[in-house]
């Protein structure tokens, strides 16, 4: 599964890219890709 969250670089957006990125998987499907949009670069997870 690819995700695409769109303001990435603020808090909730961060928190939930943390999260997928440890967790690895979502509604039981194998995360492959994790991409962040938002008006400034997000921080390195």
């Amino acid at each position: 599964m690819m995700i695409t969250i769109l303001g990435g670089g603020g808090f909730l957006g961060r928190k939930l890219a943390q999260r997928l990125a440890k967790d690895g998987q979502l509604g039981g499907q194998p995360i492959e890709g994790l991409t962040l949009f938002d008006l400034t670069p997000p921080p390195s997870l």
